[in-house]
């Protein structure tokens, strides 16, 4: 909250009676009675419950207590006497700037006016030096409270704004991996503030300030029981503040700070949303706290909103980006996440907690040189996070497999954490678990070059079983689709002589059954084909055998039956060999066509008409007297 324009105890705006009080942030809990009698363990839970809303109740009572504030009425005045008309008039300007529009630089304008016009006007020194605080300039808000000191060195205000920013400038230290420099800057304020509350033990400003040096303290230390205490000191400044100034924006913020450290998260959100941003709207921090309370209530959505809220108030508000940069690095937003880091460190070079951030990012976009270089600069600018280190080598033994990097990051590691006197057992089991998986993973790699030589070979074995089982199927279906149409054609040509003798019917009966031993090929050879296909190879020769063995002797039959002359015949021959072994190259040769047609009477009989076509040749059997001298000539042309 912006210091109010006040001399001698008098107020230059109209200031309406108030009456602040505390109501309750919901309905009380209720329970709803069963029909049948509790169980002990639902008895137990209700009790519990009692309990607890109890004790949030008290919370509530006491905090209204506190923030009770009572009717006060100041008679309307024009100007305050005692301070330039003129610099008034600019101070007002530079309020009407803060509150109507948020323009910080017509704000910071009018505030530098009226401390040029009377170096004396404390409030516009405050007002001033809170905008540079609230933008991020420390430096320049200590020069002006520093300036405000001079100009007023009784003025205990000045000197407590002075040990705030000292505090906030010690936070940043720390955040920068400074702790001596954060700790030296801590006891200085300390000291100042002290130093105020020793004359005025009601200074608002003073009673602030010493509540965010506890509140600081507790943030730095490890020890739960000392947390809570350094907590409790803090509440009790904090009090005093609200005890004099129930609506002072700053203690409310820094009570409901105090209540988040505490895990009170509901109390927190009640004060910063229906408290500090009711009576300051424009403040970003009570926006930034505000997201801590949502998050912590597990609603990250809306934390999200009054983080981009604090930023909207400030782009400069870097607390606010930082836990942006937190949330969207959880959620596994690399990129949105280290534009958020990167704008921090850009503003903070040196900031330890966004260099670590950045490392994070770059690590998740598998950016992995980048993110070690920024783990290896948080090392450096803290040594306390040499954890980071044991992170590179887990990073390089689990995800990227580089053994040896793995190692050198773990003994980088033994070797700084030895130096610091600290415990590196676990870091030495690291190295040797690495070096275990890296024989390991050398032995699989030996193994995996003799499974692929071997998964090499079979696949050159299978490829050259697969073209002899093609050429052996090709033979097959070229026999069996000949014999075919050879049984057919000889077939209607009997059907054609209307004089068939019973031999020709015989026949017939024998070519329809063979043709059907026959038709089954070309079915068998698809599916036998899918299955080669699917590298489904036993499947596949365990048909071809099956197939082989089946139309093998059917074609022998039909080669009998067709008196068709081998010209040479191999014992096993058309036969699938067993699964895995090659097939024999004695296969039954392919008969030519025109051999294995009955078309040899050509040869045999000069007339040429009696040289008739394969098909027509059974007409010559019939017993027709002008056609029995070409008689011999088809029976010589059947053996």
């Amino acid at each position: 909250m912006f210091a109010n324009i006040t001399k001698n105890s008098s107020i230059i705006a109209s200031v309406v009676a108030l009456s602040v009080g505390l109501g309750a942030c919901g309905p009380a809990a209720t329970v709803q009675k069963k029909p049948v009698g509790p169980s002990p363990e639902e008895l137990a839970r209700l009790e519990e419950q009692r309990k607890q809303a109890e004790k949030d109740q008290m919370l509530k009572d006491d905090l209204a207590r506190s923030l009770q504030k009572r009717e006060v009425v100041v008679q309307e005045i024009e100007f305050v006497p005692g301070v330039d008309v003129e610099a008034q008039k600019k101070f007002r300007e530079g309020v009407i700037a803060l509150y109507s529009t948020m323009d910080y630089d017509l704000a910071k304008q009018s505030f530098e006016q009226a401390v040029a016009l009377d170096k004396n006007f404390l409030e516009a020194y405050f007002n001033l030096g809170m905008i540079y605080e609230r933008t991020g300039q420390r430096e320049a808000a200590i020069k002006v409270y520093q300036s405000a000191l001079a100009a007023n060195p009784e003025s205990g205000a000045a000197k407590s704004y002075i040990g705030k920013v000292y505090l906030a400038k010690a936070k940043e230290a720390f955040e920068l991996g400074s702790d001596e420099e954060g700790v030296k800057l801590m006891t200085e304020a300390k000291a100042l503030l002290d130093l105020v509350l020793m004359k005025d033990t009601d200074n608002v400003e003073a009673n602030n300030a010493v509540a965010l040096y506890w509140l600081l303290k507790s943030e730095r230390e490890k020890d739960v029981a000392k947390q809570q205490e350094y907590l409790g000191r803090g509440e009790e400044f904090i009090k005093n503040v609200l005890t004099i100034q129930p609506t002072n924006v700053i203690g409310l913020n820094t009570r409901g700070l105090i209540y988040l450290a505490r895990g009170e998260s509901s109390l927190a959100r009640w004060i910063f949303e229906n408290k500090v941003l009711k009576l300051d709207a424009a403040s970003t921090e009570a926006h930034n706290n505000l997201g801590l309370a949502y998050l912590k209530l597990g609603d990250t959505p809306k934390a999200v909103l009054h983080f981009n809220l604090a930023l909207k108030l400030n782009q400069d508000n870097l607390t606010a980006r930082m836990n942006l940069a937190a949330i969207y690095l959880e959620y596994l937003n690399y990129e949105a996440s280290k534009q958020q880091y990167e704008y921090v460190l850009n503003a903070r070079p040196g900031n330890v907690e966004a260099t670590i951030g950045i490392g994070s990012a770059s690590i998740g976009m598998q950016d992995y040189e980048e993110g070690f270089k920024f783990y290896r600069k948080a090392v450096e600018a803290a040594p306390e996070n040499l954890e980071l280190l044991l992170r590179i080598g887990r990073t390089y033994q689990l995800r990227l497999s580089d053994f040896d990097k793995a190692v050198e990051a773990y003994e980088e590691y033994v070797k700084a954490a030895t130096a610091r006197g600290m415990d590196v057992t676990e870091a030495q089991k690291s190295i040797e678990q690495t070096r275990k998986m890296q024989e390991q993973m050398r032995k699989m790699e030996e193994q995996m070059k003799v499974e692929e030589a071997d998964a090499k070979k079979a696949m050159e074995a299978q490829a050259a079983r697969i073209k002899e089982m093609e050429s052996n199927f090709k033979t097959l279906e070229s026999k069996a689709g000949q014999y075919t149409r050879q049984l057919q054609e000889k077939k209607d040509a009997i059907k054609a002589n209307k004089k068939a003798t019973a031999d020709d019917r015989a026949f017939i009966k024998k070519a329809d059954d063979l043709m059907k031993k026959l038709a089954v090929v070309d079915p068998a050879m698809r599916e036998i084909r899918e299955n080669i296909q699917m590298d489904m190879m036993e499947d596949a020769e365990a048909l071809a055998k099956k197939l082989f063995a089946t139309v093998n002797p059917a074609i022998d039959e039909a080669e009998a039956a067709l008196k068709i002359e081998k010209v040479q015949k191999t014992e096993g021959a058309g036969e699938a060999p067993a699964a895995g072994t090659a097939a024999p190259k004695a296969e039954t040769p392919k008969v030519e066509e025109k051999k294995a047609e009955p078309e040899a009477p050509k040869a045999e009989a000069p007339k040429a008409e009696e040289a008739k076509p394969a098909a027509e040749a059974p007409k010559a059997e019939a017993p027709k007297a002008e056609e029995k001298k070409a008689e011999p000539a088809a029976e010589a042309g059947a053996k």
